[in-house]
């Protein structure tokens, strides 16, 4: 199962790719409630006219029942609330869903993957009851077509096997050689470049840490769970970052460019001087401290996307519960709350300013 605080057991999760056809030892877990969109109730209607393909261990095609109905209402619980809250579009997530296929998995135990016509077990293993992982690879020249798959044992939470196919979700199935000779697999904001050699030549937005802690802050907003059940650090400063006043981040994850997660960057870092993107991108699987820089760029990022007074003091409220979780996680107060405190300040006397030049 998913160990709260704990980072993936494979000691190269944090370098790896699902396109090294590592295995994605992601223990992901769902993120919700610390905002308003925590109490959007799931409303959607359980949409089981395709069913995701199903494969046993020897990624033989299989039907099962009871695993088609669990995959299924978990899915649309996922697209419904991205596209309600998030607006992402709804064409796009179903493209993906129909390149999404299981692989029935015991836990601790090699799994296989297919690479044009051959099958191998990768060396790697998973500590987790389930991960993400590109079941099928086909290369044709300067294309590659993916389809990826969500390989879980019975035991899995309905909680992680959500998160889980948050990853797929997010993740791209085709991806090509542009003009430089780079072809970037993207899942969510995991961004690496490969070259026609399928060797790694761009990390530069390889943002591994903050992907898990978006992933399992969608997850748990999904469950209407009050806290995180892994990946706490990262997940509140994705919290941070995604605002009712501010889809970005969320945009860029789920967006089939890369482009999209550059742009997020550029836009974080024009509007606070505290800290650059990299810091974003840098930011690990493992436990971290969210230091009081790192904090203090989040939160004026945030607020910079308050336009009236009204707006300010909700996404204060929202801040608030977050820096009191950050305070607990960190062991210690890194001057969280008066950050917060100098941030709004600094915030309303921007918008006075604004409203007397008219601006």
């Amino acid at each position: 199962m998913i160990e709260k605080d704990r980072a993936p057991n494979n000691p190269s999760s944090e370098e790896s790719s699902s396109f090294d056809i590592l295995t994605e030892n992601n223990t992901d877990a769902p993120a919700t409630s610390w905002d308003d969109l925590s109490q959007v109730a799931f409303k959607g209607e359980v949409d089981n006219q395709r069913k995701i393909d199903l494969y046993d261990a020897d990624l033989n095609k299989v039907e099962n029942s009871e695993r088609h109905e669990r995959i299924s209402e978990s899915i649309d619980m996922i697209k419904d609330f991205v596209v309600e809250n998030y607006g992402i579009d709804k064409g796009l997530l179903q493209k993906r869903i129909d390149r999404i296929s299981a692989v029935d998995w015991k836990i601790n135990t090699p799994h296989k993957v297919q690479y044009n016509d051959k099958i191998f077990s990768p060396k790697t293993g998973a500590g987790a009851t389930a991960f993400n992982e590109k079941r099928r690879t086909i290369r044709d020249g300067d294309n590659w077509s993916f389809e990826n798959a969500v390989y879980f044992d019975d035991s899995v939470s309905s909680h992680d096997l959500r998160h889980e196919l948050t990853h797929a979700l997010s993740a791209n199935d085709t991806m090509s050689l542009n003009e430089k000779g780079i072809a970037y697999d993207k899942m969510g904001l995991k961004v690496v470049g490969y070259n026609d050699n399928e060797d790694r030549v761009d990390n530069s937005l390889n943002a591994n840490g903050l992907n898990e802690g978006l992933t399992e802050l969608l997850a748990t907003k999904i469950d209407h769970n009050e806290s995180p059940q892994a990946y706490d650090g990262q997940v509140y400063v994705a919290d941070m970052l995604v605002s009712p006043n501010n889809p970005k981040l969320v945009e860029a994850y789920f967006s089939e460019n890369e482009d999209s997660f550059r742009d997020f960057l550029a836009d974080f870092e024009n509007r606070q001087d505290s800290i650059d993107g990299a810091k974003l991108t840098e930011l690990s699987v493992k436990q971290n401290i969210i230091d009081d820089d790192l904090a203090k760029a989040c939160i004026e990022y945030s607020l910079s996307y308050c336009n009236n007074e009204e707006q300010l003091a909700s996404e204060q409220a929202r801040l608030e519960k977050i820096a009191n979780q950050i305070v607990i996680y960190n062991e210690e107060d890194l001057n969280t709350a008066q950050i917060l405190q100098q941030a709004v300040a600094k915030r309303r006397e921007e918008l006075t300013k604004n409203a007397q030049t008219g601006e």
